[in-house]
């Protein structure tokens, strides 16, 4: 069974392009790894409101991207619906690294296969290794 995050839109995990693409807009929860979602929903129970999208401050590809998108690597695994980009509000994205390396095997983390260093973002995927 497909998983539906709980504190997430459609809206806030791609970008306008793909969201015009459809007309059942559940149909776009597909293009995700259920890991990836799950994820999401555990970091917004520990660390409070995420944005991942919000089209109306200009971030439209925090969350999948389009093969034919040209931002971040060609094989991104944001292009697979593994991967998203997250912007906490009440903590910052370098609190969420440490404490993901302080214990990596904590349920929150549990799925998380790479995350980046140096950006002011939340970077984390669940890339097949």
């Amino acid at each position: 069974m497909m998983y539906i995050p709980k504190y997430f839109k459609i809206q806030e995990v791609v970008s306008p392009y793909v969201y015009n693409t459809v007309t059942n807009k559940d149909q776009l929860w597909w293009l995700f790894d259920d890991r990836l979602l799950k994820t999401a929903d555990m970091l917004r129970d520990k660390y409070g409101p995420i944005i991942i999208n919000n089209w109306a401050q200009g971030l439209k590809y925090s969350g999948f991207r389009e093969e034919s998108s040209t931002i971040g690597a060609k094989m991104s695994q944001h292009k697979h619906g593994r991967a998203f980009d997250l912007h906490p509000t009440k903590v910052t994205a370098e609190k969420m690294r440490e404490d993901l390396l302080a214990d990596p095997w904590a349920e929150e983390f549990q799925y998380i296969t790479c995350i980046e260093i140096n950006v002011s973002w939340f970077h984390m995927d669940v890339r097949n290794w």
